[in-house]
């Protein structure tokens, strides 16, 4: 018996991916914006600590959406590959 393919489309995950990417990043500067900003006078360290919390947002997306959802899978180039990473 052939086993079924539970993942998702490319596309789909491509498309879902993106989603979740934009919302992530709207709902990150959301906050920097409204908790951090206000609070930083020097302009250099507005910038330093804006890019430092995009990209820890980025990293958590990253290994959040690897985690807990099957859409990296999708995009894999082995479909063989097991997925328990």
């Amino acid at each position: 018996m052939k086993e079924k393919n539970t993942l998702p489309s490319k596309g789909k995950s491509i498309f879902y991916l993106m989603l979740s990417l934009t919302t992530t990043l709207f709902v990150s500067s959301f906050i920097y914006f409204l908790v951090l900003h206000p609070s930083l006078d020097n302009k250099a360290v507005r910038i330093s600590i804006n890019i430092g919390w995009t990209c820890f947002c980025l990293y958590a997306f990253k290994r959040l959406t690897q985690r807990y959802t099957f859409w990296w899978h999708a995009l894999d180039e082995n479909p063989n590959k097991s997925q328990n990473n």
